[in-house]
């Protein structure tokens, strides 16, 4: 159920060069950049859920020595990557960080009538982004990376789309979203 994820510095799938060995631009060129709160600080799917509108699953990915990790931060201090959705169409996707240092993961969808009446999703949270990707599926990690900030810098968005599988895609979203 676990993964360990292999060092990322070592040349394997994901590797950059070390933080030591890599100038200033070198690390900010890996650094994501949030998406602007314009477009997510009134998402509807993130206000059902807050709401308790519509119906929804909220849980912690599992933890070595508990059951799940927890957290009743609500408060999002950043999103990585967005997708507003359209209602019988297109869902809303977000991956972002909140105020207590959690990580979150929604995914809702709902009819043309909205979520009050056939609408929900799952709401995932995690201590951190390497636990949040070690339990995401495969198409998870592609709409992480799918719906990241086209402001991000090029040398990013090449690292992220040059990933020749899922988990040398998992392990370079670790190696990027990891670095603080």
């Amino acid at each position: 159920m676990f993964s360990q994820t292999a060092s990322t510095t070592s040349g394997g799938p994901g590797a950059v060069a070390p933080a030591a060995a890599a100038s200033p631009d070198d690390r900010s060129s890996l650094r994501p950049v949030a998406i602007d709160n314009s477009e997510w600080a009134d998402d509807v799917a993130w206000s059902c859920y807050n709401q308790n509108v519509g119906s929804w699953e909220a849980r912690g990915c599992p933890q070595p020595g508990m059951h799940s990790y927890t957290t009743a931060c609500r408060d999002i201090t950043r999103v990585i990557s967005y997708q507003e959705g359209v209602n019988d169409k297109d869902a809303w996707i977000m991956f972002g960080e909140l105020a207590d240092g959690s990580v979150f993961h929604l995914w809702a969808s709902c009819d043309y009538t909205g979520f009050g009446c056939q609408g929900g999703g799952t709401v995932l949270f995690a201590p951190d982004w390497n636990n949040l990707l070690d339990h995401a599926s495969a198409k998870d990690l592609r709409e992480l990376r799918g719906n990241m900030s086209r402001d991000n810098p090029p040398r990013l968005r090449q690292f992220l789309e040059s990933a020749q599988d899922t988990e040398e895609l998992r392990a370079r979203l670790q190696n990027v979203l990891s670095r603080r």
